[in-house]
């Protein structure tokens, strides 16, 4: 498989439409067309249906145009890594942060980090814990915040200090945001909104003291900023955590804490062994070195 021709199939994935796609590519139809029949021959499997003004995606070729993205991403980053090298350049480093409270110390690591290292780029990307590792194991991040709980094999990592306590987000005019807390009691028959990750729906089952068959969970969410829209609607409850939320405008939302023992932590990994270039690196080490420094004071 030619990377060239990875591109053509993401691109013609993306506009739906071979003749819209040879356009964006700069290249006539029907090279395009004998490209991608050629990529299915050698493939063993159709990745598109063919329709006379659309092209449809197969179940084969939802699958590929993920991993053909992530080969393209790779190559990309590669390429740039090696012009870094060429010219002396420190290099990015990629950050993927789950939304949480220590979010807000990536930019306080970067800035110190930066004083010494100028010249490094930094990409910030956002998403669930499995949305960055799966990334991660991909080499398109080098570093992951993530929120626990995770499985850490395989990562070097640093747990950061700061537990989350889990609340319940609101609209900021309900009855209930006069309340200082909400026992499992005052949760079980509220229309509620909680994460899809099968980790954390087994932590709040087991913290609620509640089967979650017996809950009312009108729907789940991959990111708190998604069901913050429900929330807003008046059409449920979010359970969530508390640094995922700090920043949101206190006239529309309000938050309660949830009265139980509750908490989770942030951590910072990398994969074990893993192959980076000189800024991820220094970045590491002196992310290390700083958390080795605090734990001595």
């Amino acid at each position: 498989m030619e990377l060239r021709v990875l591109k053509y199939f993401v691109t013609i994935a993306e506009e739906g439409n071979f003749t819209k796609a040879a356009k964006e590519l700069h290249v006539t139809q029907p090279v395009l067309s004998r490209q991608i029949t050629s990529l299915e021959d050698e493939l063993g499997v159709q990745l598109l249906e063919r329709g006379k003004r659309k092209a449809t995606l197969t179940e084969a070729g939802i699958l590929f145009r993920k991993r053909a993205e992530s080969m393209l991403e790779l190559a990309e980053r590669t390429e740039k890594e090696m012009a870094d090298i060429k010219n002396d350049f420190a290099g990015e480093i990629v950050i993927g942060t789950a939304e949480s409270s220590a979010q807000k110390i990536i930019p306080d690591i970067i800035s110190s980090f930066q004083k010494m290292y100028p010249n490094t780029r930094y990409r910030l990307i956002a998403g669930t814990a499995d949305q960055i590792e799966e990334k991660m194991d991909a080499g398109a991040i080098d570093i992951g915040m993530l929120l626990e709980p995770v499985k850490l094999d395989g990562y070097e990592y640093i747990r950061f200090p700061y537990p989350e306590r889990s609340v319940v987000l609101m609209r900021a005019d309900d009855i209930l945001a006069k309340k200082d807390y909400l026992t499992a009691d005052d949760v079980k028959n509220l229309p509620l909104l909680l994460p899809d990750r099968k980790e954390i729906l087994q932590n709040t089952e087991k913290a609620l003291g509640i089967p979650m068959r017996k809950l009312n969970v009108i729907a789940t969410h991959n990111l708190i900023s998604n069901a913050a829209f429900f929330v807003e609607k008046g059409l449920g409850y979010a359970i969530t955590i508390e640094g995922s939320i700090l920043n949101y405008d206190r006239e529309r939302f309000a938050y309660v804490p949830l009265h139980l023992e509750v908490y989770t932590n942030s951590v910072l990994v990398w994969k074990k062994n893993g192959v980076f270039n000189p800024a991820v690196r220094k970045f590491i080490d002196y992310i290390i070195m700083l958390f080795e420094h605090n734990n001595k004071c």
